[in-house]
């Protein structure tokens, strides 16, 4: 496992410095507070040197990731650390936001809105966005219900449980690196290219896509084993008390919205955001 763990960290320091080399704009580092992010600041840390590049946290009624992006942002590698308020209203008086975008769902219309505020709030037009999208894919997905077809799976193709899994994760991650439309990884981009923004994002960098292709049972996605145990390798401490929380469910603000949503239009907020967002 030593190996392995030298191996990815080695690459991502790679990614980092091949995807910043002559990158003039202003950099700006979006930390959420979670391992994923922490970890590639800790790479960042080690190519450049991570004292005050300035790093960003979106914080609303959720405080579980806020103390680990103060910890490891300001106390540890002494960034130059902002952290933006994000409240319902922020969301409500960007709805209009999703018009024409076809979308279908709460938690994708609460990404794409994230995205603008942290543009907004955080001044990213023009910048250089340094984020950990596309960690979880590459380890596997943390989502433990795309692995419900696993014995089924392992039936048909003969193959045994631990392989469909691995089958499994290693087609989830091609999807998700298509970057298809509306999905995340494509709102993340639209979005910043839209006020001309440099998207970094060492997580999909070739350097580091092997890790995608190893067994389910070395990067253990929910629990997120193998980031930790690389980041306790190169000598970052605390990480086993980390949380991962996703950025929508991360602000505690998603079921509020949902509420929201539901009780203004007496209707399911999927729905809803539906007829938002319907197209033509």
């Amino acid at each position: 496992m030593r190996e392995l763990e030298a191996k990815f960290f080695n690459d991502l320091c790679k990614a980092v410095e091949e995807l910043l080399d002559g990158k003039e704009a202003e950099r700006k580092f979006m930390l959420s507070g979670g391992i994923d992010s922490i970890l590639l600041l800790t790479a960042y840390d080690k190519v450049f040197g991570a004292k005050d590049l300035k790093t960003y946290t979106m914080i609303g009624t959720n405080l579980k990731e806020i103390g680990y992006s103060r910890l490891y942002g300001q106390q540890y590698f002494k960034t130059d650390h902002t952290e933006i308020k994000v409240t319902l209203d922020d969301f409500l008086d960007r709805l209009h936001l999703i018009q024409n975008m076809g979308f279908t769902t709460v938690f994708q219309t609460m990404f794409y809105i994230l995205m603008w505020i942290s543009i907004e709030k955080a001044d990213l037009a023009g910048a250089t966005i340094i984020h950990g999208g596309g960690a979880d894919p590459l380890q596997g997905s943390s989502n433990v219900f795309m692995y419900t077809a696993t014995n089924q799976i392992a039936e048909s193709r003969n193959v045994s449980v631990d392989e469909a899994r691995d089958i499994i994760k290693k087609e989830n991650y091609q999807k998700r690196i298509a970057f298809e439309v509306n999905s995340s990884a494509w709102l993340r981009s639209y979005a910043y290219k839209k006020v001309n923004g440099t998207e970094i994002a060492p997580y999909y960098s070739d350097h580091v896509s092997w890790l995608a292709y190893e067994p389910f049972s070395v990067t253990q996605p929910k629990s997120k084993r193998f980031f930790k145990s690389v980041m306790k390798y190169v000598g970052v401490k605390g990480v086993d008390k980390i949380q991962r929380v996703g950025l929508q469910l991360g602000t505690g603000l998603y079921y509020l919205l949902r509420k929201e949503l539901e009780q203004a239009h007496g209707m399911d907020a999927n729905k809803v955001i539906k007829k938002l967002s319907k197209k033509g």
